[in-house]
């Protein structure tokens, strides 16, 4: 029996929308993935819950834009 795998991928879209055009040429967004084998998946699932739930707020998504401006300048590529 082949061994499955978990797929989990968010994306952080610099256009918002896939039907927005560029604000300027090359702009683009992150896509980004993680592969986890079934055996893996439920101790995995626990530990990246418990990272996440530190960083999440109590309403709403986290968003870079929110992090303080030290921080977000150089994540952003305006250093």
């Amino acid at each position: 029996m082949p061994e499955r795998i978990y797929f989990y991928c968010d994306e952080s879209g610099a256009k918002g929308y896939a039907d927005q055009q560029e604000k300027y040429p090359g702009e683009v967004g992150v896509f980004a993935g993680l592969l986890v084998p079934e055996q893996q998946h439920a101790d995995l699932s626990i530990k990246l819950d418990m990272i996440a739930k530190r960083f999440t707020p109590e309403q709403g998504k986290l968003h870079i834009i929110a992090a303080a401006g030290a921080h977000t300048k150089p994540a952003r590529g305006l250093d």
